[in-house]
């Protein structure tokens, strides 16, 4: 079996979004219409993403027992078996945008979803930089994500800058996934013959848009959208061995149909390996615009076969399950539930505004 590379993407250059250049504005909005993806020429450092990267294997590597003290995040996935996150928190800054009620939770309940305590980093004795490495990141990807929001607001039409008040009104939400040699089990894909499944075929939930950093193992493929608006039937792959870390992947999220009266989707994408690709560990960074989340998080799958719970847990399985932590109370989920709401609200009044301008 040989997959088809999707090559019809046009690279936009962040620097030109942020110069406010009128062609590339265009051409972000246009081929997120298009495809449901674009390919962003990113400005970070290099040296600071390989760094991010070393962070997160190093992490990866440590003793179980070590792990065990950062706070507990299950996933469940849906098609493969359990895996346990291990998560590191970030603040962000106070934003005037957000309501006076919004950021007393924020204060307050910054954490009820996973029950850990605020800035729970790995310990500075055994990764002495993860924490300035990981905050100095957060900073760049979310300056970069700001950048392609404002970009879409403007090619939107966005005066009120409601999208703006929309992502304010949540948190941010960064994973870095690393995804070992594990077959998993997709029923939406097809046979995979001499490939693994590293992440099944899935959207992007709860989303609004996602930045997903180019990687120096292959593996990530997507259904893009056809001529006629519809999924293609075909998987075509999107990173060949080799790749740089120079861009970022940007995926429209569940939410942005909302958004636009269904003229942006959102579609399916999944991460495979063949023999020689598997012989190394993936490492994923992908940075979320939510709605509803609740905490910012760097999320670090474990390498280890381990148990919780008289279950056994094995890694490179991963999926966004809401309302499966066990330390979770009642108050907590309605905490959470009451969060969600207030950026639901904004969305449609977005929506409404949106509508009564046509």
């Amino acid at each position: 079996m040989k997959f088809e590379v999707f090559s019809d993407l046009k690279e936009v250059s962040i620097a030109s979004l942020y110069d406010l250049d009128e062609a590339s504005i265009k051409s972000l909005g246009e081929q997120l219409y298009k495809y449901g993806i674009v390919k962003i020429k990113h400005d970070i450092d290099s040296t600071l993403l390989n760094s991010f990267r070393e962070v997160g294997f190093s992490l990866h590597k440590l003793p179980c027992q070590e792990k065990e003290k950062l706070t507990f995040c299950p996933y469940i996935g849906e098609y493969t078996n359990e895996s346990r996150g291990y998560i590191a928190y970030e603040k962000l800054p106070e934003s005037p945008i957000i309501d006076t009620d919004i950021e007393t939770y924020v204060k307050h309940n910054m954490w009820v979803f996973s029950g850990g305590p605020l800035n729970l980093y790995p310990s500075e004795k055994l990764l002495p930089s993860a924490r300035s490495i990981i905050r100095t990141s957060l900073n760049e990807l979310r300056r970069t994500g700001n950048i392609i929001r404002d970009s879409l607001m403007i090619y939107f039409g966005d005066e009120q800058r409601r999208l703006e008040q929309i992502t304010a009104a949540q948190f941010d939400q960064l994973h870095i996934l690393s995804l070992e040699s594990h077959k998993g089990i997709d029923p939406n894909s097809s046979k995979l013959d001499k490939y693994f499944l590293r992440l099944p075929s899935h959207k992007d939930v709860y989303t609004l848009f996602k930045l997903l950093l180019s990687n120096p193992i292959g593996g990530l493929q997507i259904k893009p959208l056809t001529e006629e608006r519809q999924e293609a039937e075909n998987w075509y792959t999107l990173e060949e061995d080799g790749e740089g870390l120079d861009y970022f992947f940007v995926f429209a999220g569940n939410y942005m149909p909302l958004l636009t009266g269904n003229t942006i989707k959102s579609i399916q994408h999944r991460v495979i390996g063949n023999q020689t690709q598997m012989q190394k560990d993936r490492l994923s960074i992908a940075y979320a615009y939510r709605l509803n989340i609740f905490e910012p998080w760097v999320n670090f799958i474990t390498g280890q076969m381990i148990e919780f719970e008289g279950k056994e847990l094995s890694p490179g399985a991963w999926s966004h399950v809401l309302g499966k932590n066990p330390k979770a109370t009642e108050e907590d989920l309605y905490l959470n539930l009451q969060q969600r709401w207030k950026g639901l609200k904004n969305l449609h009044s977005y929506v409404n505004t949106l509508e009564s301008s046509t």
